[in-house]
C-alpha cells in the first residue's frame, strides 16, 4: 500500500512541473485571470467612488444634453422649415434636482397607403442589398436586417391598428 503511496506522489510532484513547463522545457506564467485579487482598502475605496463619479458626471451632464437637443429640434426645425412648438417638459428627479426635456409639439399623422408604399420599397432593397455584402461586412448586414426589422414591426402595428392615434402629442407626457 505504502508503494501505491510513493507512487501516487511521484506522479503528482511530475504532474505539479508538467504542468508549468511550455515548449522546449520553457516556463509557462500563469495567466493574470489566475492570479488571485488581493482587496485592499484603495481598490474598496475606488469601487464605490467611480459609480458615485460617474453618477455625478450624468446629472450635471444632463441639463446641458437637454439643452443641445433643444437647440437641435429649433435649428431643424428652421432648417426644414417646419412650423412647430418645441415643448418642454420639466421632470422632478431628486428634491432639488429638475430636468426639462425638449420634446416636437407637433401632430403625429396616420401613414397613408404612399407612405407604405416608399417606405415599403425602401426597406425591401436595403434587406436585398444586405445579402449582396461580403462577410467581411456582417457587422452592417446585422444593423441593417435589424433596422428592416424595426420597420416591419411598424408596418404590422399600423395594418392591425383600426384607429389614429388616440393621443396628442403635445399633451402626452
Amino acid at each position: 500500500m505504502s508503494g501505491d503511496l510513493q507512487f501516487v506522489d511521484q506522479r503528482d510532484k511530475k504532474l505539479k512541473r508538467f504542468r508549468h513547463m511550455g515548449v522546449y522545457g520553457s516556463v509557462i506564467q500563469p495567466h493574470r485571470s489566475m492570479t488571485a485579487f488581493h482587496l485592499v482598502p484603495s481598490s474598496l475605496l475606488s469601487m464605490i467612488a467611480i459609480p458615485f463619479i460617474l453618477i455625478l458626471f450624468l446629472l450635471l451632464g444632463l441639463p446641458h444634453v437637454m439643452h443641445l437637443w433643444q437647440v437641435f429640434f429649433s435649428y431643424a426645425f428652421d432648417l426644414m422649415g417646419i412650423e412647430s412648438d418645441i415643448n418642454v417638459y420639466t421632470i422632478k428627479i431628486l428634491p432639488y434636482y429638475y430636468l426639462n426635456i425638449p420634446s416636437c409639439g407637433m401632430e403625429a399623422e396616420w401613414p397613408t397607403i404612399t407612405d407604405f408604399s416608399r417606405v415599403g420599397i425602401t426597406i425591401t432593397v436595403i434587406f436585398i442589398i444586405s445579402f449582396i455584402f461580403s462577410e467581411s461586412f456582417t457587422p452592417l448586414i446585422y444593423f441593417l436586417r435589424v433596422v428592416c426589422l424595426v420597420q416591419l414591426t411598424a408596418f404590422v402595428y399600423f395594418k392591425f391598428e383600426p384607429v389614429p392615434f388616440s393621443y396628442n402629442l403635445s399633451e402626452y407626457n
